[in-house]
C-alpha cells in the first residue's frame, strides 16, 4: 500500500451502484477492486485523519492502518450505502485511539477551541464584539474552557463543530443515544457561553 502525499485533487464522485460493485468484488478478494477501493478512499481518510492527528508521519500511519481495517473488516459493512459513514466512523476512531492521552486532549483543546470561536454567534442571541472576538487573550481562555469541559462533552464539541457531525453520527460514534449528546453539546455550550460573556463583559 503506497503512502500518501497529501489530499489530491477531488474526483468525480463515485456513483452507488459502482461503489457497491468494488465493495463486493473486494469481499471476494478481488485485488484489482480492492486498490480501486483505496484509490477512492484515501484522500477522504488522509483529510480525516490530518484534522486529528498533527505529525505528518504518524498521519501516513494511520491512513495505512485505517484502509488496511477498512478491507479487513468489509464483511461488518451490513448496507453498503453506507459505507462512507461507516468508514468516517472508523477512522475518527483509529486517529483517537492512536494518539496517546496527553496527545489527544492537547488536540481536542485546540481543535474545539478554534471551532467554537468560530461559532460564537451560533451560542448565544447575544452579539459577542468583534473585538473580543479577535483578542489573543480570549481565545487562549476558550482554549482553557473547552480543556475544562468533561471528556464526553469535549468530544462532542469537536465531532459537531469541527467535523460537522450530525447529533445522530456523534451518537453512534460514542455508542450513546442521540438524547445524551444533545445534553452533553447543551451544558458545554452553555459553560463555554458563560465563560465568554464573563470576559465579554469585562472587556467593555
Amino acid at each position: 500500500m503506497k503512502r500518501i502525499n497529501g489530499v489530491g485533487r477531488a474526483k468525480r464522485k463515485m456513483k452507488t451502484g459502482e461503489l457497491e460493485d468494488l465493495i463486493a468484488r473486494s469481499r471476494n478478494a478481488d485485488q484489482e477492486a480492492r486498490e480501486a477501493l483505496i484509490k477512492a478512499a484515501q484522500n477522504r481518510v488522509y483529510y480525516h485523519c490530518k484534522k486529528i492527528i498533527k505529525n505528518e508521519e504518524d498521519v501516513q500511519d494511520a491512513v495505512q492502518d485505517v484502509l488496511l481495517s477498512m478491507l479487513v473488516n468489509l464483511d461488518s459493512l451490513r448496507k453498503p450505502a453506507a459505507f462512507w459513514g461507516w468508514l468516517n466512523r472508523m477512522t475518527v476512531h483509529m486517529c483517537l485511539n492512536r494518539a496517546s492521552k496527553k496527545q489527544r486532549e492537547l488536540q481536542h483543546q485546540e481543535l474545539a477551541s478554534e471551532m467554537v470561536l468560530e461559532n460564537l454567534e451560533n451560542l448565544d442571541d447575544r452579539e459577542i464584539p468583534d473585538k473580543v472576538l479577535d483578542n489573543k487573550e480570549m481565545r487562549r481562555m476558550v482554549r482553557d474552557l473547552v480543556d475544562d469541559l468533561p471528556e464526553p462533552q469535549r468530544l462532542c464539541i469537536l465531532l459537531h463543530y469541527y467535523d460537522s457531525m450530525s447529533v445522530g453520527e456523534i451518537a453512534r460514534i460514542m455508542e450513546t443515544s442521540e438524547g445524551t449528546v444533545k445534553s452533553r453539546l447543551h451544558y458545554a455550550r452553555k459553560s463555554i457561553r458563560e465563560g465568554v460573556e464573563r470576559y465579554a463583559a469585562q472587556s467593555l
